[in-house]
């Protein structure tokens, strides 16, 4: 709504003006109505409208006073004179203090409609203008601050200090900063569909990662270093570290693409000088994370493998899995085992617990069925591996849906 403020000394004029539109009709609220241009002041002092329609002819401060007023302390209202005069000497101060219109009284409603709808159509123009300006110099802005951060954390000439003028010129001043990678797997699950071109998948990892740090200071992907996905933050809010939020993004990403991301978090640092090490830190600790979802091109774990996930919600045993790939269970235990780093139960375990995640977070299913349909059977039992494996209860888990990271 456009907020419009009346200043008029005759009463029955400032009623006819309020009274004279359907202003809610044409987008507009009349914020104020008041009887002389001393009143007006703390309007445009502290709540500027966006329209004033004023009488030149008022007691303490006329209508040209006013105008003065807002044109010499650049507050930002289009200025509508009413007077019953028709003097050059007013209409010739009124342009030179920007005043954008000049009714005669007594002002009819489709002459002061028409001036209002001008000075809307107006107003709208110079908000998209400078929306349009707000977007370059943020685009802008944003490239300068990620080759400055590119250079900190790439480049083996680190700087000793870091002025804060020119971290605050590029809008990275933050009490803390950390570094999130994150790496693309392949798909997890034989059979699924490809996760896509890697120019889709860094799409959609983008739009994961603006989603998860967006109560971030500032938070800027860095271009991809190899095969790794490098996003530094800036930020106060201690939930960042958490490891929900980016549980949450590692599950939106299963979802869409049926294929695992690998994502590490450094711990923060409190100077842009640090940055590398906080890189690195990260990098590590990605290179070393167990593999949840182990691949192989082994033609029998990728059989093992593709029998699990379509009998997980089943009592499979060993024994069934050897009788369907036609193979000693032992030997196959082995050479899971040295393929993919974990046992058959583990597998299995893992399969399960993943299906048990994206029933958690997409149905409404109570968790004694959740139980049954991934094949754990027992509630108690169910609890206790899915802890094991995500450090929280299944409700805990369930939880995040009301987590703001959302894909759409």
């Amino acid at each position: 709504m456009f907020r419009i403020l009346i200043a008029e000394d005759e009463e029955i004029i400032r009623r006819g003006v309020c009274n004279s539109l359907d202003w809610r009709e044409i987008g507009c609220e009349i914020v104020g109505a008041v009887e002389n241009g001393a009143d007006a002041l703390p309007f445009l002092e502290s709540n500027p409208p966006d329209l004033l329609l004023c009488d030149i002819r008022m007691p303490e401060l006329s209508g040209l006073d006013v105008a003065r007023f807002i044109y010499e302390n650049k507050i930002d209202c289009k200025v509508i004179l009413l007077t019953g005069y028709n003097e050059f000497t007013y209409a010739q101060q009124a342009i030179t203090y920007g005043v954008f219109d000049y009714l005669l009284k007594p002002v009819s409603s489709e002459a002061l409609l028409h001036a209002v709808n001008r000075a809307i159509r107006v107003i709208k123009e110079a908000r998209q203008t400078r929306a349009n300006l707000r977007t370059q110099r943020t685009e802008t802005n944003h490239d300068d601050a990620a080759q400055f951060l590119a250079k900190l954390t790439f480049s083996d000439a680190i700087p000793i200090a870091i002025s804060a003028s020119d971290a605050g010129a590029l809008g990275l001043t933050a009490p803390r900063y950390s570094f999130a990678i994150a790496s693309f797997a392949n798909s997890v699950q034989s059979g699924c569909e490809d996760a896509g071109p890697p120019s889709t998948r860094e799409t959609l990892l983008a739009k994961l990662f603006d989603q998860v740090a967006a109560q971030a200071q500032f938070h800027i992907l860095l271009p991809a270093q190899s095969h790794l996905f490098p996003l530094c933050i800036g930020y106060s809010n201690e939930s960042l570290s958490d490891c929900y939020c980016w549980e949450m993004l590692q599950i939106l990403y299963y979802q869409q693409t049926h294929s695992s991301l690998a994502l590490a978090i450094s711990d923060p640092v409190g100077d842009l000088c640090l940055l590398h090490t906080a890189y690195e830190k990260a990098r590590e600790r990605l290179a070393h994370l167990p593999p949840k979802e182990p691949e192989s091109t082994n033609p029998i774990v990728k059989s093992v493998l593709s029998y699990l996930w379509e009998h997980y919600a089943q009592p499979v045993k060993l024994s069934d899995v050897a009788e369907h790939v036609f193979l000693n269970p032992s030997y196959i235990s082995r050479v899971m085992r040295k393929e993919t780093g974990i046992g058959f139960v583990e597998q299995l375990l893992n399969i399960r617990v993943q299906k048990a995640k994206q029933l958690l977070l997409t149905t409404t299913c109570r968790t004694f069925e959740i139980a049954e349909l991934t094949g754990f059977g027992s509630v108690k039992y169910f609890s206790q591996v899915f802890r094991q494996y995500t450090q929280m209860s299944p409700s805990q888990y369930r939880a995040l849906k009301s987590n703001p990271l959302t894909f759409t």
